[in-house]
């Protein structure tokens, strides 16, 4: 990637990380969220210091180095950049990109790394095998064009489904996106590409591994979900629950600092599910790719 490319890359990538931290408010007099448009300044972003570019983007400036670096590596292995400086509206749009990039930065943990999480897991919950935590939540939308009903929550807005398995470092290791807030999340599980796996692939697993999830989800060999509370549990089956329950927050950890980071993720205002879908897609990259090169969260914290 030359100069010039990287400098298209690099004013392209700014604009959509500010689009993606956009926040809205709301109005009193008026019951559609309007948005506060971000003034974007490449010019003046490009000479930020590195914590007020911290602060603007939820990346360090060596951690968007390394992002820059990847994601034009990408455009031109991909042939989706030509040498000739054209505008950046013709030559890519970044989102799509991200989302390209999912399966390099989304991944199911190979032996090793299962490892590594089954002892961090036990550690803290003193819950033997587990190698994820899975669990759904729903993204608000704008309400789509198409199948309106379909997507209507119970807070009378509308919203897609997220399904998600994470590690205890938060990391998304599967991520399933798009579906009709109107099933199930044991539906979704069914109709996931990861169902499918666990049930005809051997090796995701090692013996005695599994995933764990809530009681909204189907038990399965390789899914231990707690035992319904029907008010009759025994001691042993309240202390399995409470151990499940130590470690299935981290994924509510992770769906909650997804939405912090990026603020979009509040309020996606597609009509077009696809889009919808590319966008949640490229967040979670993002989310992993700061997880993967050690990058700082007190950013939220002190904000």
């Amino acid at each position: 990637m030359d100069v010039a490319q990287r400098n298209i890359v690099g004013r392209a990538f700014l604009g959509i990380v500010a689009y993606l931290i956009e926040d809205f408010l709301d109005d009193d007099d008026d019951d559609e969220n309007l948005w506060e448009h971000v003034t974007v300044d490449i010019n003046e972003f490009c000479v930020m210091g590195d914590p007020s570019f911290q602060w603007h983007f939820r990346l360090t400036k060596p951690v968007f180095e390394i992002l820059l670096q990847e994601i034009g590596n990408h455009l031109v292995d991909n042939m989706l950049m030509e040498r000739e400086r054209r505008p950046v509206a013709h030559i890519l749009l970044m989102v799509l990109v991200l989302r390209d990039m999912k399966d390099t930065y989304i991944t199911w943990p190979n032996a090793e790394e299962r490892n590594t999480i089954k002892r961090n897991c036990q550690r803290i919950s003193n819950f033997p095998g587990i190698v994820g935590i899975m669990d759904g939540s729903h993204i608000f939308i704008k309400a789509p064009k198409e199948e309106r009903a379909a997507y209507r929550n119970y807070k009378y807005g509308y919203s897609i489904k997220v399904q998600a398995v994470v590690d205890d470092s938060l990391l998304v290791r599967d991520a399933y996106i798009g579906e009709v807030v109107s099933l199930h999340d044991a539906r979704v599980f069914r109709r996931s590409p990861l169902c499918r796996s666990i049930l005809q692939r051997q090796d995701l697993f090692s013996n005695g591994e599994h995933i764990i999830a809530d009681a909204a989800y189907m038990l399965l060999d390789r899914v231990l979900v707690p035992f319904v509370n029907n008010g009759h549990l025994t001691v042993r089956q309240r202390n399995y629950n409470r151990k499940l329950s130590q470690v299935r927050v981290r994924v509510e950890h992770t769906f909650g600092r997804i939405d912090s980071l990026w603020r979009r993720m509040t309020y996606l205002p597609n009509t077009n599910i696809d889009y919808a879908v590319d966008h949640i897609a490229a967040s979670i990259v993002l989310h992993n790719f700061n997880i993967i090169h050690k990058q700082a969260w007190n950013i939220v914290s002190n904000s």
